[in-house]
C-alpha cells in the first residue's frame, strides 16, 4: 500500500470514455504513455490489499518485485499520515488466503522503530546515530497492534519498522515500513490524572479549569492506566457540576477538532436539557457537543453574528454505562461528527468565536443542562483531523483502556 486517501460521500461516476494509455482531455489525448501496458483491469468493487498482492504475483513479469505473503502488511498509521503527539495506534497483519484465513496464522513479527527530530526538510531522516527502538522481538499475528504513547513528540518523523520472524531468525528480506509523522495541534488535553483538588489541569497549553460545585468529591478511576500515570477521571452528577476554563480565542481556533470520552450514567437527569460535554457557546453561537433524553449526539456551531446554524447529529451507540469516544471536525465550513472512530454525519455553517467571550464549560449545556456521569481525554485541536486520523486516536485510547476496563475496539474504521 503506496496511499489512501478517506473520501466521504464523493461521486466518481461519470459519462467519459475510458482511455488507457494517456490523460484525456477536452484538447484529446495528453501525456500519452510511453512503455508497455499489460494486463488492465476493472472491477465494479474496492477489491482488498491482498488481492492487489496475489495479482501481482500472478502477472508480474517479474514477481519477485511482488510483496511474498510472508510480508506484513502494515494498516495503521496509513502512509506518510501526520497524527497529534498524542497517542499513536500501529496495527498491522499477514496476508490472507481467498477464504479470509491467514496464510500463515502462526507467523511472529519483531517491531520496532526509529525517530527524527528534524523534519526541516519534510523528509524522513532519521536522527544521526539513532537506533531503532524494540517494541518486541517477536509478537504473535494474535497481538498484532501496539500503542505508543511514550516516545512521541510535536513535529517528529517516525519510521515503524516490521519483519517477519522464523525459527528464531529475523527474515530481512520481508520488511516492511511505514513513515508517518507527529504535527503541533494539540491546543489543550484534559486527562485529569491529578485524581484530587479543586483543578484540572491542561498538560498542554495552560488552560487550567476551575472543578464547581463538586464538593471535593467527583474524582473517579479513569479510562486509561498507563504505568506510572494512573489514570483518573471526573464524575459529573447531572446536578450542578461542571469545569470552568477561562475565555481565550485560541479555545476557538479557525480549524477545530473537539475529543472526549464519555460514560453517561443516564440521559433523563440532565436538568431537562441536554447533557454537555465541552460548551462553548451563548445565545447559539460559538460550539457545543451534547447528548440529549432520547440519546442524540449533537455537535452545535455558529458563526458569531447569526446565531448557531447547523448541528451535526447521532445515535447513541453504547447507551449508558459504558465508555464512547466523541469526536467533532469544523474546517471552517462543514461541521462532522464521529463516534468510535466512525464519521456519523455533518453540516455546513460557519464557526467563529461566541458573542460576549464566555468561558469554556465542560460538563455543561447553556444553561443547566449538567452532564451525569464520567468524561475523560478531553482534547481541542486547531485543526480539522480526517476520519483516518480520529480512527487512529480512538484505537490509540480504547486498547489501552482494555486492560482497565471491560471496552470492545471496533476496528472498522481502519481500511483493511
Amino acid at each position: 500500500l503506496e496511499d489512501q486517501k478517506e473520501c466521504q460521500g464523493v461521486n466518481i461516476s461519470n459519462n467519459s470514455p475510458l482511455v488507457v494509455g494517456c490523460n484525456r482531455s477536452p484538447g484529446g489525448c495528453t501525456e500519452p504513455f510511453n512503455t508497455s501496458i499489460d494486463e488492465v483491469s476493472v472491477y465494479n468493487r474496492a477489491i482488498s490489499i491482498d488481492e492487489v498482492r496475489r495479482d501481482c504475483r500472478r502477472n508480474h513479469p517479474n514477481p519477485t518485485s511482488c510483496p511474498d505473503p510472508k510480508e506484513p502488511i502494515i494498516l495503521a498509521p496509513t502512509p506518510n499520515q501526520i497524527l497529534p503527539p498524542t497517542r499513536i495506534f500501529w496495527n498491522w497483519r499477514g496476508e490472507k488466503d481467498p477464504d479470509g484465513g491467514l496464510v500463515y496464522p502462526d507467523q511472529g513479527y519483531k517491531v520496532d522503530f526509529s525517530t527524527d527530530d528534524n523534519l526541516a526538510n519534510g523528509l524522513f531522516e532519521p536522527t544521526l546515530n539513532a537506533r531503532y527502538t524494540t517494541i518486541s522481538e517477536n509478537q504473535s499475528e494474535l497481538e498484532n497492534h501496539h500503542v505508543e504513547s511514550y516516545s512521541i513528540s510535536p513535529d517528529w518523523g517516525y519510521r515503524l519498522r516490521i519483519r517477519p520472524v522464523e525459527d528464531g531468525l529475523i527474515l530481512n528480506s520481508y520488511s516492511n515500513i511505514r513513515d508517518f509523522r507527529t504535527d503541533d495541534s494539540v491546543v489543550a488535553w484534559w486527562n485529569f490524572y491529578e485524581g484530587t483538588g479543586s483543578i484540572a489541569g491542561d498538560v498542554v497549553g495552560g488552560y487550567d479549569g476551575q472543578l464547581i460545585n463538586f464538593g471535593g468529591v467527583g474524582w473517579s478511576d479513569g479510562l486509561i492506566d498507563l504505568g506510572a500515570f494512573t489514570d483518573r477521571s471526573l464524575n459529573f452528577d447531572g446536578n450542578d457540576d461542571f469545569v470552568d476554563v477561562s475565555h481565550d480565542p485560541l479555545l476557538v481556533p479557525a480549524n477545530l477538532t473537539l475529543e472526549a470520552w464519555v460514560n453517561p450514567t443516564r440521559l433523563d437527569g440532565c436538568n431537562g436539557e441536554s447533557c454537555g460535554i465541552l460548551n462553548k457557546s451563548s445565545g447559539g453561537n460559538g460550539y457545543r457537543l451534547a447528548i440529549n433524553q432520547s440519546g442524540t449526539i449533537s455537535f452545535g456551531f455558529g458563526d458569531g453574528v447569526t446565531g448557531e446554524a447547523n448541528t451535526a447529529s447521532a445515535t447513541l451507540e453504547n447507551g449508558t454505562d459504558t465508555w464512547t469516544h466523541l469526536a467533532a471536525t469544523h474546517n471552517g465550513s462543514i461541521g462532522a461528527l464521529f463516534q468510535n472512530g466512525g464519521f456519523e454525519s455533518s453540516a455546513t455553517a460557519p464557526l467563529r468565536d461566541s458573542m460576549g467571550n464566555p468561558n469554556l464549560q465542560i460538563g455543561r449545556d447553556y444553561p443547566t443542562g449538567y452532564f451525569n456521569g464520567i468524561i475523560d481525554e478531553v482534547r481541542i485541536y486547531n485543526r480539522a483531523m480526517d476520519g483516518l486520523d480520529l480512527c487512529n486516536s480512538y484505537l490509540s485510547s480504547c486498547h489501552s483502556a482494555q486492560e482497565e476496563v471491560a471496552l470492545a475496539c471496533d476496528l472498522s474504521c481502519i481500511p483493511d
